[in-house]
């Protein structure tokens, strides 16, 4: 990448009124807080008959300001009184990626000081296993050398993450809340697997984990769905499932509850600026980005160019699409991209 920002033109061929927004979306990356104490004892439940049935992407779902190199994976989840939900895979070979879980509404929330979301290199590795955003001794050249010539190099990249109840208390490892306080048994929520950048931007290699369910009648492994539906069409859930994810996307269609920069005291035309949290971060948020944003209106025969510093990435790595230990001193973002949306 080169050290000036890649000049960005955008040429409008129409007239109109439309708000245009350029986002930079900046992934910048902060510690899970850990404090507090209470336990509530209680789980909940998978509705779904495979893990991860439903796939949030540019091409799939163009809507909530969506990024063409990222991908979203999600399992519904219905809040339940004994269960433990353990999610059980393989470090992706990406440049980033965590796991969200987001309450009826789906935004992130906060339990006891704990967010309900985990990066990458917060991660700790299976007992024998490692992270490749921990550790530091492996290169993305030495591990891409090591995975072309061992065939065992990824099965010893594992890793657990437990959604639990009474996370002040618990001692399982990698663990996130699963429900807001106070949340009532059957409440609705996701929880989601971002990942940004996989090796050959091929989000259809990316070996989904799996997850298991414990309750008190038994424990049952649920495997990653082979073939992951839209979220407009999802496959694999319950019916109750099916209709909140209905709601969720006519109400972003119509306008309902899409996300609106800047409403009233407006910055004037291409001026960037730091949108609020509630202007970006309404329809499954990630937990580890922040935008900065500036509203146009197309003319016809306008053209717009973006100038600024880039900054520095892991993509100044090639090929810039595998992990990379983090935090790193000569990197200032994981990833940032700039985006057009209408």
């Amino acid at each position: 990448m080169p050290n000036g920002f890649p000049a960005l033109m955008m040429k409008r061929a129409f007239a109109g009124t439309v708000a245009v927004c350029l986002c930079l979306t900046l992934a910048m990356m902060w510690n899970v807080p850990a404090s507090g104490s209470n336990s509530r004892a209680s789980q909940t439940a998978v509705s779904s008959s495979c893990a991860w049935p439903v796939i949030i992407s540019a091409t799939q779902a163009n809507f909530a300001y969506p990024d063409t190199d990222s991908a979203y994976w999600i399992t519904p989840l219905h809040y339940q009184p004994g269960a433990q939900v353990t999610i059980s895979g393989q470090f992706p070979n990406s440049r980033f990626f965590s796991f969200d879980v987001y309450d009826s509404s789906d935004t992130n929330f906060t339990v006891d000081g704990y967010q309900s979301a985990i990066f990458d290199y917060q991660i700790q590795p299976n007992v024998g296993s490692t992270n490749p955003w921990q550790h530091n001794s492996r290169s993305a050249q030495n591990r891409s050398r090591q995975i072309s010539t061992r065939g065992d190099v990824a099965a010893s990249q594992n890793f657990r993450v437990n959604l639990v109840d009474d996370v002040g208390t618990s001692t399982a490892v990698n663990k996130l809340p699963i429900a807001p306080s106070g949340a009532p048994a059957g409440a609705f929520g996701n929880v989601t697997m971002r990942v940004y950048l996989p090796k050959g931007l091929d989000f259809n290699k990316v070996k989904l984990p799996s997850i298991t369910v414990k309750t008190a009648s038994g424990t049952t492994v649920i495997p990653a769905c082979k073939n992951p539906g839209k979220i407009t069409a999802p496959s694999h859930v319950t019916s109750g499932t099916k209709t909140s994810w209905k709601q969720i996307v006519e109400a972003f269609k119509d306008g309902s509850a899409s996300p609106e920069l800047c409403r009233e005291n407006c910055p004037p035309d291409l001026q960037f600026y730091r949108p609020q949290a509630s202007e970006t971060g309404t329809f499954f948020p990630n937990a580890a980005s922040a935008y900065i944003a500036a509203t146009f209106r197309p003319v016809k025969g306008r053209v717009v160019l973006v100038r600024g510093k880039a900054p520095t990435t892991p993509g100044l790595v090639p090929p810039g699409t595998e992990p990379l230990p983090w935090p790193a001193a000569r990197f200032q973002l994981q990833y940032y991209s700039l985006c057009n949306n209408l």
